[in-house]
Parts: structure tokens; sequence; C-alpha cells
């Protein structure tokens, strides 16, 4: 919601893994896909996206570099990535 406050013509679009928070996220008008980030292709055109966030995925998977290639392959030149990790001790960002 506060994306699209910011920027009334951006298109919220998310991969998610359980149903309910598709479910949430459809509710909102995310357009949600469910798939497993760690065996599928992301659905989205090559450089089609232009700011790719991942809250509190990343420290959760084992194919980490699959899944920065389809990050890296959606976002055109200039496009922006961001990640945050749980830690044992603390949040840290990227």
């Amino acid at each position: 919601a506060a994306c699209l406050a910011a920027s009334p013509t951006a298109r919220p679009y998310a991969i998610e893994f359980d149903p309910q928070n598709c479910e949430g996220l459809r509710a909102r008008g995310v357009e949600t896909v469910s798939l497993n980030l760690e065996q599928d292709s992301f659905p989205y055109a090559a450089e089609s996206i232009d700011l790719v966030v991942a809250n509190q995925v990343l420290e959760h998977v084992k194919e980490l570099f699959w899944i920065l290639h389809h990050v890296t392959r959606v976002l055109p030149v200039g496009g922006h990535s961001s990640s945050a990790c749980r830690t044992s001790r603390r949040c840290t960002t990227a």
C-alpha cells in the first residue's frame, strides 16, 4: 500500500509460497504467484521489474545462486534489489 501511495502507477508483484499469504496479498491488489523459489523460474520477462525486495527470505534457502540469477534476469540495467536477512542477533540489510 505504501508503494502504491508513493507511486500510483506502480504495479506490485509477489512470489509467495504460502497459499494464505497469497490470498491476503491478492486482496490488497498485489499480483501474486505461488511457486518454489529454489526450483521454479520467475514468471516475469527479462528486465521487466524495476525493484526486487526479498525480506527475510534468502536466509532460508539453499539455492541462493538460482534465485539471484532470476533476480538479476528480471532487473533492467539501473534496477534495484533490496534484501533483509534475520540473524540470531539482529536484522541486517543489504
